[in-house]
């Protein structure tokens, strides 16, 4: 079979229509749904009305890593349900590629972005002490 022959079985409409764009449709009306949903739930009643005072307890290093954590756990969550829903059931990647992203998005959000994150907030809280 000549090369070109190959190229464009791989690209019949009916493939591309299911391991691509029905999975980035899918993906953009989930990430609209997430950004209704946050709109809706953080305004306020009246636009003109001042925010709330602060709870009056001072911000701490501990808070930070806390703030930081929950972050990195629920983004992580978010990224494995977006890939294993992807690449488990649309892509029917092999599970060495799957525990490949599952280790490599863990060693990303947790020993690379999360330690990142804390050291940049320990420098800006040093910064503004001075």
């Amino acid at each position: 079979m000549p090369m070109h022959a190959v190229a464009a079985a791989r690209t019949a409409p009916s493939t591309l229509l299911r391991s691509d764009l029905i999975p980035l449709l899918i993906s953009y009306v989930l990430f609209l749904a997430l950004l209704a949903t946050w709109s809706v739930t953080t305004r306020r009643p009246d636009e003109r009305q001042a925010p709330p005072p602060p709870s009056g307890r001072e911000p701490s290093f501990g808070r930070l890593v806390r703030y930081a954590a929950i972050t990195a756990v629920g983004g992580y969550v978010a990224f494995l349900v977006l890939v294993l829903g992807y690449y488990a059931a649309i892509a029917r990647q092999t599970p060495w590629f799957l525990r490949q992203a599952v280790s490599g998005g863990a060693v990303m959000a947790f020993l690379i972005g999360l330690p990142a994150l804390l050291l940049a907030g320990w420098l800006e809280d040093r910064v503004r002490s001075r």
